[in-house]
């Protein structure tokens, strides 16, 4: 009997030792099956982690400007916007619509931008940014980029208060950027933070052919995030363009340098900040005609100097700049800030009889005889707020493009002096409300001045012994995210 009751016992030992590996062994695979549920969820989330990390280093931007403008005549020429055409003095225009992509990790960055009106679809920026991983204070800038001069190139369009740059910047850097290579350093610590340099060599040739479609376009080409009012303190003829896989950048083997050497002055106790900067550009332009013309001031007229060993001769085109950025908050007024900025440059620009730009003919079949012409330009602005919404503006501007001849020498026989040559100074008034912190009204009123000819001027001159009625009111509205 005790045998039987030991079997027993001995059998429902051994029966329970097999349930309870039976049940470890499915506890042991559902814990492994939860497990395998869990890396899984963590895959999906390191994965999800990733693609939101890259996400983060994109970062989308843009604005659209749209306009209504009013001219004192019929086929009015100026560069608030391009020409007229020949039977219009208003007009509704598409000014610019900016969309920029930038993907930026910390020590590179990749950007591009394009700009999107009813003239077609152009690149503005293409450029990639390498940042030296150690102090971070040098990067290497390398596409199409704006030129390092001067302020006024670099103050984006959606943020300047008046609506277009000045005379001076849109003949000698049209379009404002440029395809080459560009070094700045900006320390962050100790003195040397206030101080930063920039300097670049450059095709010379501006963004020529940016544009993706074929267009006609009467405008002046002109480029250039939300900001408020006190923000913003702080912060001529037609042509074709097709793109074409002939199109080039540059139109002979000279590189230009350019370059600049700003600074900061804090002074915070005082409300008061100081900016400002040193530009320089030294370039080359190819003569690709024999005939070059230079102005003798003592003759008041310009002297051909006609010879073959002018054709791919090179010809100095170099500027000096000088730019200062003042802003200051009133203590005893809040939201009653203003700035007031200002730049001068004069230098040497090879031209041609009909334009004081850089001298680019289309093709050595395209022969043009080159100008030597000494010019000067500068410009003063002015920045009042008024409350967080409003601003007032009143900015001066002037151009010469040959400072060695007047008013009255242009039009006088044998003088070979042209429209070309003709000085002019715009006094711009405006207002600018801040509607939100993504649209921005401004009104604008361009009164612009032009050098009077001599008395004996006759054919296109003619109409310049007076000031032609070519003032412009601008009223535009811009969304910027």
């Amino acid at each position: 009997m005790k045998k039987m009751i030991r079997t027993v016992v001995l059998l429902l030992i051994v029966i329970g030792i097999a349930n309870a590996e039976s049940v470890q062994d499915s506890l042991s695979n559902r814990i492994a099956d939860l497990k395998g549920q869990v890396e899984g969820i963590n895959e999906t989330v390191l994965a999800m982690q990733s693609t939101v990390d890259a996400l983060s280093k994109i970062k989308f931007s843009g604005y659209l400007q749209t306009q209504f403008q009013v001219n004192g005549m019929d086929g009015g020429k100026n560069v608030a916007g391009g020409d007229f055409t020949a039977n219009t003095h208003s007009r509704f225009q598409l000014r610019r619509g900016r969309l920029k992509a930038m993907y930026d990790n910390g020590l590179s960055q990749y950007v591009i931008q394009i700009d999107v009106t009813p003239a077609g679809v152009g690149i503005k920026d293409a450029y990639v940014t390498i940042k030296e991983p150690w102090l971070k204070w040098v990067s290497l800038t390398s596409g199409v980029f704006d030129r390092p001069f001067g302020f006024e190139i670099s103050y984006s369009s959606s943020s300047r208060e008046a609506p277009e740059r000045s005379r001076l910047f849109q003949t000698m850097f049209p379009g404002e950027r440029d395809l080459g290579a560009k070094i700045e350093v900006n320390p962050d610590k100790g003195l040397l933070s206030h101080f930063n340099l920039k300097l670049g060599i450059v095709n010379g040739m501006g963004p020529t052919t940016t544009n993706l479609t074929t267009y006609t376009s009467t405008s002046t080409p002109n480029h250039t995030n939300s900001s408020t009012a006190t923000d913003s303190i702080k912060s001529v003829s037609t042509t074709t363009v097709t793109n074409s896989s002939s199109s080039v950048f540059e139109n002979d083997n000279i590189k230009d340098l350019i370059g600049r050497i700003g600074f900061t002055a804090p002074m915070v106790d005082q409300n008061l900040e100081i900016d400002g900067g040193v530009s320089w550009y030294q370039g080359k332009v190819t003569s690709n005609s024999p005939d070059v013309y230079s102005y003798e001031k003592s003759q008041k007229m310009y002297v051909k100097k006609s010879d073959a060993a002018n054709i791919n001769k090179h010809f100095d085109r170099s500027y000096l700049g000088l730019d200062v950025q003042l802003y200051y908050d009133l203590p005893f007024a809040q939201n009653m800030g203003f700035s007031l900025r200002g730049e001068y440059i004069s230098g040497k620009q090879p031209g041609t009889s009909g334009s004081s730009g850089f001298y680019n003919p289309s093709s050595k079949a395209d022969v043009q005889a080159l100008y030597n012409r000494n010019f000067m330009g500068y410009y003063v602005n002015y920045v009042q707020n008024l409350g967080l919404k409003n601003q007032l503006v009143v900015k001066y501007d002037a151009y010469d493009p040959n400072t060695d001849a007047s008013g009255s020498d242009i039009g006088s026989t044998g003088s070979n002096l042209s429209t070309t040559d003709i000085a002019y100074n715009t006094l711009g008034i405006g207002l600018v409300h801040h509607w939100d912190s993504n649209v921005k009204f401004t009104l604008y009123y361009d009164i612009v001045k032009n050098e009077t000819v001599n008395s004996a001027a006759s054919g296109s001159l003619a109409t310049l012994k007076d000031d032609l009625k070519d003032n412009v009111l601008t009223l535009r509205m811009q969304y910027k995210f």
